[in-house]
């Protein structure tokens, strides 16, 4: 997340790619949607509106699969804001 605060798209892009590549194959669906969700996140600093909402939709499917409502909400929200 670092990265993607400090504008270092590539390397914040390969690293959020690296982290949901473990997360799914641990088994860690919570932690797998709070890391697409500051995926997409980092994709609507960029102005990547098409890959930033295919990471907040991934986010929000995951949590409502989890029934985690709290993420859920924060998700679509950031989903709604999107441009």
């Amino acid at each position: 997340m670092i990265d993607r605060h400090l504008a270092r798209w590539g390397e914040s892009a390969a690293n959020f790619e690296e982290s949901l590549r473990v997360l799914a194959q641990i088994g860690a669906p919570f932690f797998e949607g709070k890391t697409h969700y500051e995926f997409g996140l980092m994709w609507k600093d960029k102005g990547e509106s098409e890959r930033a909402r295919a990471q907040l939709s991934m986010a929000a499917q995951l949590f409502e699969k989890i029934g985690s409502k709290k993420e859920l909400e924060r998700a679509r929200g950031a989903l709604r804001n999107a441009p």
